[in-house]
């Protein structure tokens, strides 16, 4: 195992002595200078962490969500955005065919056996997952519009388009002992030009610089590493970050001028050579010495947690190292925490272990590595024969962030989802705990199918009150979204998912009021809108004043009519 006692941060090059515990057992030595730095990349190295996946190098295995939509669209023609070395074959079939040289007959066979958890082993296996991944990202591609081209990296899942530029780069044909570090290298420069996407200032601008360092890094180790045994890969290696060094400059540039959406991808070819171009006229070195005091700067943000989140004014201590918070109960100041949350990378605070188990049947659904990113659970049986029970019946769309008045649910699904009605049904039942081989919970797709399923079934039930808190705060989640508070529940930040955490507590909590005895009722009533309020504070601190206007009030009779009087108060 190798020991070095200090090395640099593999985001921001920063010095230090800390390093992945997990890489560390396999031999291999990966810096983070702070934990904010480690979850940061944790999306992606997960996947590349620990003995038995870094050392050596080794691509996943298919999700069960991969592996379905891979089956379900091999016929599936491109879009009519397809060109481009992104888009070079027509379908995944033609993909496995053509690319992997694997006969058509057996494509189906090889997708499931490089599907976990009953995997094959083998190297084989292990191309036919990242081949998957390579015609994913095409067929996504093909699918894009040119105006759109500047947010494609976040439209798929950080491991698709890792995959995707080592398949640039030309990695998944090279055995040499260089390849582990240019890989882990590559990583962080492959996340954050993902980040870099999203089309939200605040992220994208503080992953575009902690993209410089982390370019510079890569570059570093090739010349280092690569050239002296592998010149001419080493060479095209040049090549490439060269052209992505072309676009992060231009992407500064652009940002700075106030303009939003850019119709580019970093990797396409027809837009490298006009971005080389333009960046051998502007001087990429002058450039990074601009670059270098905002560097700083953002480091230090990012340390304050200010740098991901809507409200840039405030100064507080990072989420992930806060010594103190309010209680999501009481809202009284502690120093007490949920230590699973703590672990997944969000700090949800309690003052006492009575008031956690006070809404511990709600806070428990979304605990522990469900907090952050926040994921829901399956459907149960009931709640699957109540949402294809009530797919015709109509709701207050309103309510749900549409502008009409009234919708069937099954229109509101049909609109996001753009499917038939047989294909939703079956989806609905691919996403409960009653199918045998159900999705993926932790699949992006999957959590937006429970949205819709579970905004067809009905609240106040009191059949279970599991399925009651998840249908309520579905209803919530949609309004919020409507406003533009929240985007989808995997894409949330630190604030928002606490944001989301905090009205699930809050449901808990109005679940206890309706169900207790008349002599605690006095307290709990109480208690319930101290906990609106602790919430309110959070909300307009965080995503302004007016962001919970008027979101409180319900009609009559249901579970939250004390939060009408406690909005006022």
């Amino acid at each position: 195992m190798s020991t070095p006692k200090t090395g640099c941060c593999i985001i921001c090059a920063a010095v230090t002595k800390t390093r992945c515990s997990s890489c560390a057992k396999a031999g291999i030595d990966i810096f983070f200078c702070s934990p904010a730095h480690q979850k940061l990349l944790r999306p992606l190295h997960r996947f590349f962490c620990g003995p038995g996946k870094t050392n050596p190098f080794k691509w996943p295995a298919l999700s069960r969500a991969e592996s379905r939509h891979a089956i379900d669209n091999l016929d599936t023609p491109p879009g009519p955005h397809a060109k481009g070395r992104s888009c070079r074959a027509s379908t995944i079939t033609e993909h496995l065919r053509d690319e992997a040289g694997l006969p058509t007959y057996c494509h189906v066979s090889q997708i499931l056996h490089a599907t976990e958890p009953t995997h094959v082993q083998g190297r084989q296996v292990e191309m036919t997952a990242v081949n998957i991944r390579i015609a994913k990202y095409r067929l996504v591609r093909s699918n894009t519009a040119e105006a759109d081209l500047s947010t494609l990296p976040s439209l798929v899942p950080p491991l698709t388009y890792f995959t995707q530029v080592a398949d640039i780069f030309g990695v998944f044909d090279l055995s040499a002992d260089w390849l582990r570090g240019l890989l882990h290298r590559l990583s962080p420069v492959s996340l954050l030009v993902r980040q870099a996407s999203i089309p939200s200032f605040n992220q994208s601008e503080a992953a575009h610089l902690l993209l410089l360092s982390a370019h510079d890094q890569l570059s570093a180790f090739v010349e280092k590493e690569v050239k002296p045994s592998h010149p001419e890969e080493a060479k095209r290696f040049a090549r490439e970050l060269k052209d992505l060094a072309a676009e992060e400059v231009l992407f500064g540039a652009t940002r700075a001028r106030g303009r939003r959406n850019r119709p580019c991808d970093p990797f396409e070819p027809e837009v490298v050579s006009v971005l080389h171009t333009r960046c051998l006229r502007t001087s990429l070195l002058a450039a990074r010495d601009l670059a270098t005091t905002a560097l700083d700067a953002v480091l230090t943000l990012l340390e304050e947690d200010r740098l991901f989140h809507h409200d840039n004014s405030s100064r507080r201590p990072a989420m992930a190292t806060q010594t103190t918070g309010v209680c999501l109960v009481c809202g009284k100041e502690t120093k007490n925490r949920c230590s699973a949350c703590a672990k997944a990378g969000i700090d949800l605070f309690f003052c006492s272990p009575e008031h956690q188990k006070l809404v511990w049947f709600g806070h428990k659904l979304v605990c522990g590595e469900n907090a952050f990113p926040l994921v829901l659970p399956l459907l149960s049986d009931d709640k699957l024969d109540d949402a294809l029970r009530n797919l015709d019946k109509p709701t207050l769309a309103a309510h749900l962030g549409s502008n009409e008045a009234t919708a069937r649910f099954f229109s509101l699904a049909e609109q996001y989802l753009r499917e038939p009605r047989p294909e939703i049904e079956a989806l609905f039942r691919h996403v409960s705990l009653s199918s045998p081989q159900h999705a993926e919970v932790r699949d992006r797709q999957t959590q937006i199918i429970l949205h819709y399923a579970r905004l067809a079934c009905p609240r106040g039930t009191r059949r279970s009150p599991r399925d009651d808190l998840l249908s309520a705060w579905t209803r919530h989640y949609s309004r919020l979204a409507g406003r533009g508070t929240l985007p989808e529940l995997m894409d949330a930040t630190q604030e928002q998912a606490s944001l989301a955490h905090r009205f699930i507590c809050l449901l808990a909590l109005s679940h206890v009021v309706a169900t207790c005895s008349p002599d605690d009722l006095p307290v709990l009533r109480d208690l319930v809108g101290t906990c609106i309020r602790v919430l309110i504070r959070f909300a307009e601190a965080h995503f302004g004043p007016t962001v919970l206007d008027e979101h409180f009030y319900r009609p009559s009779g249901t579970s939250m009519d004390t939060g009408a009087a406690a909005r006022g108060s």
